[in-house]
This record gives structure tokens, sequence and C-alpha cells, in this order.
């Protein structure tokens, strides 16, 4: 068995994991011909709409409304990132994030945060993130 480490610089806000989950309406039932206003699906008895628990953002390519989401190994945090890069430990050089305004980025962050209440000022700056695979 062995150990990796790596890290991820990022340009970002820090945000509470749970804060990116949120509850949706679904189709219970997948029969046809339910008629509005009745809460079972008289064909298969299950509900006809359902609430459900889950992320907010595109978990599949790690996306935000345009910003990408790095995850961390404590479980509660996740990182909403304008610009980032990672480093594991084979490849230790330094490496250049390149060129860019500060305030810019924390700007376009905050726009899209501000939309869904999750922009939090002491949150944001230059995050680097630890992860270590057993």
């Amino acid at each position: 068995m062995s150990v990796s480490f790596s890290a991820i610089a990022a340009f970002g806000c820090r945000v509470p994991r749970d804060s990116l989950r949120g509850k949706t309406r679904k189709r219970g039932c997948s029969c046809l011909g339910i008629v509005d206003g009745i809460r079972h699906c008289p064909y298969c008895g299950r509900k006809i709409w359902i609430e459900v628990d889950e992320w907010i953002f595109d978990t599949d390519r790690r996306e935000f409304d345009g910003l990408e989401v790095c995850g961390s190994t404590d479980d509660r945090e996740l990182f909403i990132c304008a610009v980032s890069v990672g480093c594991d430990e084979i490849d230790s050089s330094m490496v250049r994030i390149g060129e860019f305004d500060i305030d810019t980025l924390r700007s376009q962050v905050k726009l899209i945060l501000d939309k869904y209440g999750l922009w939090n000022d002491k949150e944001w700056g230059l995050w680097v993130i630890p992860h270590v695979s057993y």
C-alpha cells in the first residue's frame, strides 16, 4: 500500500459542501396519462412528484456556473475557483499560473456566488488545497 500526496493552488472562495446541495422536484413515476391534481399514480401507486436532494453544480465536469469546483480531503468544504493549478509529488517543480488581474477574478467569482447567496468576503483568497490518498 502506498500513500500519494498532491496539492492544488486556487484563487477562489471556500464554501460549505452542504451549501451546494438543494432540493429539486422530479417525477416519481414514469407512467403516461397522469392527470394533474392527484398525488399518487393510479397505475403504479408511486408519488407522481418527489423532492430529491442533489448537487446544484455539474458533478461530472466539476463546474459551478462556469467556475471550477475543487474538493479537499475535508468533506465539509469545497472551493469555487476562477483559476487553479495542481502539482503532485512526482512533478514537484514550480508551476507558473499565468498572468491575470486578481481584482477581476474576485469580481467574477463574487458576481456568480452572489446569485446563489454563497459569497463570503472572508473566504476569498489564494488557497492551497492538499490531497492525501492512502
